[in-house]
């Protein structure tokens, strides 16, 4: 997974949370030998600015380091006041962290944070957590076992290229330069109808339905818009980001308020794209309280 997240992005720094510090994380504060003076070496987060930093064995940070990520993930920025040199670098990356649950247990729903020991402030800075369960299955182990003896074969295009290199390409032509397209009021008022379901929710998560999942939700809809190119961020952005967030509240948390209403996103590509995503916002507007001829014009 760390491998997959880093071989397609603009710029990829993998590090490992067991030989790295708060300073590999952010900035190290280094003195010259010769000339006795400090210098600044910037960590992995400052390193993957534009791009991704895939952090592995996130638990084996000590709880003094793990500080150094709340700023990073929330300002998308790092402060330093080292050695009198004091200044603030960017850090505006995404960060893909992976963690092995406490005593290696298996997750049957319920808040996250009782498998991990992560603290609520720290999670709830993540856009989507998504808890991998190995369940017994003989079909998928036989799928898995599949693509994993497979792989070898997969990794080179008809082209002779490797597979990652179009999809690097396409990542940075997507991503860009251009500033994020804006949100069509179809798009925000689908968004806040369903962070006011989420947060008058009988069964809730406190630490994850705060004002931050408001702005995953927004980041997510952006994201999905310049992945198709859309120069705004239209109701279909807004649904793709509901149903990922549902996803992710509902694998982590237990909550699930749509219901049965999500499509299968393990499955296959639908043959008919826009077909499924109007039959789509058909199934989740009336859950979110909407009705597509009651929304705004767009702007």
């Amino acid at each position: 997974l760390q491998r997959a997240g880093g071989s397609g992005g603009i710029r990829a720094i993998r590090c490992s949370g067991s030989g790295t510090t708060a300073a590999g994380l952010t900035v190290a504060a280094v003195r010259d030998p010769q000339l006795g003076g400090w210098s600044l070496e910037p960590g992995a987060l400052v390193l993957a600015d534009g791009g991704v930093c895939c952090l592995d064995e996130l638990l084996s940070l000590r709880p003094t380091d793990l500080t150094a990520l709340h700023e990073a993930l929330e300002q998308q920025r790092v402060s330093v006041a080292k050695a009198g040199l004091v200044m603030q670098l960017p850090c505006r990356c995404s960060l893909l962290a992976t963690a092995a649950s406490l005593k290696h247990q298996q997750h049957n729903g319920g808040p996250v944070n009782t498998l991990t020991a992560l603290a609520s402030p720290l999670l709830s800075r993540f856009d989507l957590i998504l808890p991998l369960c190995d369940r017994h299955d003989a079909t998928l182990d036989a799928q898995i076992a599949t693509a994993v003896l497979q792989r070898e074969k997969r990794t080179m295009s008809a082209t002779g290229l490797p597979a990652s290199f179009k999809l690097g390409d396409y990542v940075e032509l997507a991503g860009g330069t251009l500033p994020p397209p804006p949100l069509t009021n179809e798009a925000k008022t689908a968004l806040l109808a369903y962070y006011r379901l989420q947060r008058s929710a009988d069964i809730r998560d406190a630490a994850r339905t705060t004002l931050r999942l408001l702005q995953s939700l927004q980041r997510l809809a952006v994201a999905h818009a310049r992945l198709l190119f859309h120069e705004r961020v239209e109701l279909m952005d807004a649904m793709v980001a509901i149903c990922l967030m549902e996803c992710s509240l509902w694998s982590s948390t237990g909550s699930r308020l749509l219901g049965n209403l999500l499509p299968n996103l393990m499955g296959e590509a639908a043959e008919d794209p826009a077909h499924e995503m109007a039959s789509l916002q058909a199934r989740l507007l009336p859950a979110l309280g909407l009705e597509p001829t009651a929304l705004p014009n767009s702007v």
